[in-house]
């Protein structure tokens, strides 16, 4: 690139930290952390300079440059959808990086511009989820995958967490005893799913787990962990 070019870069990034819209940092405790102004204003300049390759098409230096900003805490759903777009088109497809700016832009808004986007990407590589396959050992834990089912019980957790385990039937009740195919998905309390809903989960495999209840005897069934929980009142 010759020197003009250069120079147009750094302007561009010069701007964008003007511009960059304020961010949150998340401790390990959970909430939000108190940061340095000066870890403050090196964070922005980061996501700055990532931003300013990422429109100028230079996605190898955009991925390499937001990986840096992700360390020094950015949370941004946007940029996070731009980290992953950037190190796709740079070196492949990190469908991890595509979850996490989704879980980010929902958080945001159900009515972002790029959730739209990354929904595509998730689902084009998520498999449809078999139950006699997660039953024989077919998943290996993370595999992303896709449900549909009714649920059958919710299991509240504590407050602060933020997560419930809702049991789900992912197939109808043949007979009596037949439990209708049960899975266990623990899922971000943003919706309160009643017993008969409906319900479309995209979620992440954690292998069997044990649900314990009464008076039936505690029983092991596969586990997810969404992504996202799409739900259908009752007819």
């Amino acid at each position: 690139m010759g020197r003009r070019g250069t120079t147009g870069l750094w302007i561009a990034a010069a701007l964008a930290v003007a511009g960059t819209a304020l961010l949150y940092f998340i401790g390990s405790g959970g909430g939000e952390a108190p940061v340095s102004r000066a870890d403050s204003v090196e964070l922005e300049s980061t996501v700055a300079r990532a931003l300013t390759y990422y429109e100028f098409g230079h996605h190898g230096r955009a991925a390499e440059t937001y990986a840096l900003a992700v360390e020094r805490g950015m949370r941004d759903a946007e940029h996070w959808y731009r980290y992953a777009h950037s190190r796709e088109l740079a070196e492949g497809l990190d469908l991890d990086l595509y979850v996490r700016a989704y879980q980010l832009l929902l958080d945001e808004s159900s009515k972002h511009e790029y959730l739209q986007a990354a929904e595509e990407v998730i689902n084009e590589h998520a498999e449809a989820f078999d139950y006699r396959a997660a039953r024989t050992g077919a998943y290996a834990e993370g595999t992303l995958l896709r449900v549909d089912g009714t649920v059958s019980r919710v299991i509240w957790g504590r407050v602060a967490t933020g997560v419930d385990t809702i049991v789900v039937s992912t197939r109808e009740d043949r007979w009596i005893g037949h439990r209708g195919d049960d899975i266990m998905v623990r899922a971000p309390r943003r919706h309160r799913p009643q017993a008969g809903t409906r319900a479309q989960i995209l979620g992440k495999y954690d292998g069997l787990c044990t649900m314990e209840s009464q008076p039936v005897a505690s029983r092991d069934l596969p586990c997810l962990t969404a992504v996202t929980v799409r739900l259908q009142p009752p007819h």
